[in-house]
């Protein structure tokens, strides 16, 4: 998949120039994950899995970087991590901080509360407490 411009707009082509995903839109970000993209449309963003065919059901303020299929996303204030397979949020919409670590781990902060969750969406049984 390359990401292209044309009259402003962005989409995305195979190796051979084919069109994959019409150019509609203000940007676009390749994710590391078999296939998905994050596409901005006017003030928000959608995920879109070229593979699967299917495109996240809400929109969303911002997002972070995906560690495997887990992809930190915004809406309304507050982080849920989106899994990139099923294009579903793993968990409500109640985070207020979201960190993620290269390593393969991404921080959780909600109510001064700390959760660790690894990228096989498993979370650390213990809750980190009084956390600034």
């Amino acid at each position: 998949m390359i990401q292209t411009k044309k009259y402003n707009k962005w989409g995305i082509i195979d190796e051979k120039g084919n069109q994959i995903i019409p150019y509609k839109y203000k940007e676009i970000q390749i994710l590391n994950y078999k296939g998905v993209i994050v596409a901005k449309e006017k003030d928000s963003y959608k995920i879109i899995s070229i593979k699967n065919k299917k495109e996240s059901k809400e929109n969303y303020s911002n997002f972070s970087l995906n560690i495997g299929k887990m992809l930190p996303v915004m809406r309304n204030n507050k982080w849920s991590i989106l899994n990139l397979e099923t294009l579903s949020e793993v968990f409500p919409l109640i985070y207020d901080e979201i960190w993620v670590h290269n390593e393969g781990w991404i921080e959780l902060k909600k109510d001064k509360k700390l959760y660790i969750m690894f990228s096989d969406g498993k979370i650390l049984d213990k809750t980190l407490k009084g956390i600034q």
